[in-house]
This record gives structure tokens, C-alpha cells and sequence, in this order.
């Protein structure tokens, strides 16, 4: 008998948080116990700065618990962050570059 596949959730970030507050309330998220497959940083308007401080506080979150970070679109960031991957929110216009940028062991997501 083979196993099935299981669903498993992206845990995106709100599209406006407060980062201390978000970074309170991540462990408890995570360890729910529902079946989360990566943490998604989205990008709702923060600027370089403000990307770089929420993938540092929220990588180790993530990683204590073997869940990737990706984040939205900025696959250059990722690469420079060593985050796990990108989710290209407009499409596949960007694929070809963010695969070739961040290699073929990286997330690299399609809407």
C-alpha cells in the first residue's frame, strides 16, 4: 500500500502587520499542528528595509521548525537573504530569471 499525498497550507503573512506582534504569535501558529508545507513573506508595499527585518526575524522561526521562507516576487532579495524561495505573484513572466538566479534547489512558485 502506498502513502497519499497530504494537503499542506502555505502560512502567508498578513498584507499589514506589526513585526513584534507578528513574531509573538508565529510559534504558536506553527506548532497548531496544522499541516503547513512554508512560511510566505508577502509583500504588501514594504520597502527593501523593512523585507530584510521581517526575513530575519521570521527565518529562524520558520527553520527551527524545517519550514521554508519564500518570499513574494523580490527574487533577488531571496537569493541575497538565503531564503528557501519566491512566489512570483504575477505570473510566470519572472520564472526563467528567479530560476536561474536562485538554482534548482530553490521554491520557486507561480500564481
Amino acid at each position: 500500500m502506498t502513502d497519499s499525498i497530504q494537503p499542506q497550507f502555505i502560512l502567508s503573512t498578513p498584507p499589514a502587520f506589526e513585526l513584534s506582534a507578528l513574531v509573538a504569535e508565529m510559534p504558536a501558529v506553527l506548532e497548531s499542528g496544522a499541516p503547513i508545507a512554508c512560511v510566505r513573506l508577502t509583500d504588501q508595499g514594504m520597502d527593501e528595509d523593512a523585507l530584510r527585518l521581517a526575513a530575519d526575524s521570521l527565518r529562524p522561526l520558520a527553520h527551527e521548525r524545517d519550514l521554508p521562507l519564500i518570499i513574494d516576487t523580490h527574487f533577488r532579495l531571496a537569493q541575497n537573504l538565503g531564503l528557501d524561495g519566491v512566489y512570483l505573484t504575477e505570473g510566470p513572466r519572472n520564472y526563467q530569471a528567479a530560476r536561474k538566479t536562485l538554482g534548482t534547489d530553490a521554491i520557486v512558485g507561480v500564481f
